[in-house]
């Protein structure tokens, strides 16, 4: 490409940009570097930097405001417990439906529970709502299924939430911004 002429360098962190009027194509912006893997971009960089298309605009590099280790693990811990919230609350398959988890509906099958206990053994309640848009015929049988699946998903989120709450207390004692860093804020069922 045959450069006509350029115009408004601009330093960045790894060159000089420009408006470049190239032969057969126009003005353009152009991101010119000594290291460039064509000819004319490494010209049009040493153009620049002698001056020749004018004083070049100094690179100021943006302000990026220094985070503690401590302020790190503060929002890496918020997001661990928010994960574990919705891992907790996002419900639980059983028999191919999805049933809500959320702590209202915890304490609904805590009370189901007691009353299917204390009918007869084929009571039911008609219209249970198992989640949104799904409705049940609630059973013993049925509730007995869920408790247990429920239960489970809570105790893993929350041995998830320990383990993860765990590594960042370990990161922040050996001031390892790095390991905090790379704690995952995203939960991985237990295999």
């Amino acid at each position: 490409m045959i450069a006509i002429t350029a115009y408004n360098p601009r330093a960045t962190s790894t060159g000089i940009e420009l408006n470049v009027d190239f032969e057969g194509v126009g003005i353009i912006p152009f991101h010119a570097t000594p290291a460039d893997s064509e000819q004319h971009g490494r010209d049009l960089y040493a153009r620049a930097l002698a001056g020749e298309f004018g004083a070049v605009v100094p690179y100021i590099a943006p302000e990026v405001e220094e985070i503690t280790i401590g302020q790190l693990a503060e929002i890496k811990l918020a997001a661990i417990q928010a994960e574990k919230i919705r891992v907790r609350d996002g419900g639980v398959l059983v028999e191919g439906i999805l049933f809500d988890t959320d702590e209202s509906a915890m304490s609904a099958y805590t009370k189901t529970m007691v009353f299917l206990f204390s009918q007869s053994h084929d009571a039911s309640i008609q219209k249970w709502k198992a989640s949104e848009g799904v409705w049940v015929t609630m059973t013993l049988s049925l509730m007995t299924s869920i408790v247990p699946v429920a239960a489970a998903n809570e105790t893993s989120a929350f041995a998830w939430q320990a383990a993860r709450e765990i590594e960042v207390a370990e990161a922040l004692a050996a001031n390892d911004m790095f390991a905090v860093q790379n704690v995952s804020e995203i939960y991985q069922p237990q295999a």
